[in-house]
């Protein structure tokens, strides 16, 4: 029952907090206050969303039962976000070589233009986005899913679903940070691991493309 209410009212949150996104980018997308809004209900909607699951604090998933202390779980997170820009490059490599696909990111691009002129959206990119998505795709989709199925059943399905919600062309690219995310959290028993992993890795994309 708890297993059921966790993933419930996470995935109800989230699809919330996607409807006004959606909401607000159709009906300010002219205004200069779009990425203001944008950022303030993203973030409300993470710190909202953080604090449903702590209400299930007491149940823990299958992989949740063994979790590593809070030192390990901060390396594991900054060591993490640098395996996770390795395979970012590799597969960006992978997809130039065999689809002559470019190693330029559409979402990065746009992300990266809209902090240039809205700083505050640096906030979103990386508070909101990584909560959110560590949330759903790796606390419900695989971790509370592995309960229910295989983890390589689980993982697929998480990795599959996190590339889709990022589809701009790189499918190899994001199943496999995906799939990295999911063996952070997997290895360290806890979620925090991989949302300190996803926002690292957002934050040395942004120093990088800004030094």
């Amino acid at each position: 029952m708890a297993l059921k209410k966790n993933s419930m009212w996470l995935l109800i949150s989230y699809l919330i907090v996607s409807i006004c996104l959606t909401i607000i980018d159709h009906y300010f997308r002219t205004s200069s206050s779009l990425y203001y809004l944008l950022t303030i209900i993203g973030v409300t909607g993470s710190i909202a969303m953080y604090f449903i699951n702590r209400q299930f604090a007491t149940y823990q998933n299958w992989l949740e039962k063994k979790s590593v202390s809070q030192q390990q779980s901060l390396i594991l997170g900054f060591g993490g976000a640098v395996l996770l820009l390795a395979t970012q490059q590799l597969c960006f490599w992978l997809e130039n070589l065999v689809l002559h696909q470019t190693d330029a990111s559409q979402n990065t691009a746009a992300m990266l233009a809209i902090i240039k002129h809205y700083p505050i959206y640096l906030l979103y990119v990386l508070i909101a986005a990584p909560i959110m998505e560590e949330l759903v795709f790796r606390k419900v989709l695989f971790g509370n899913l592995v309960t229910l199925t295989s983890p390589f059943i689980a993982g697929i399905i998480s990795c599959l679903l996190f590339s889709i919600v990022h589809a701009d062309g790189h499918f190899l690219t994001y199943a496999a940070i995906g799939g990295m995310l999911c063996w952070i959290y997997a290895k360290s028993g806890r979620i925090q691991t991989s949302m300190i992993a996803h926002m690292v890795m957002n934050l040395i994309i942004v120093m990088l493309s800004f030094k």
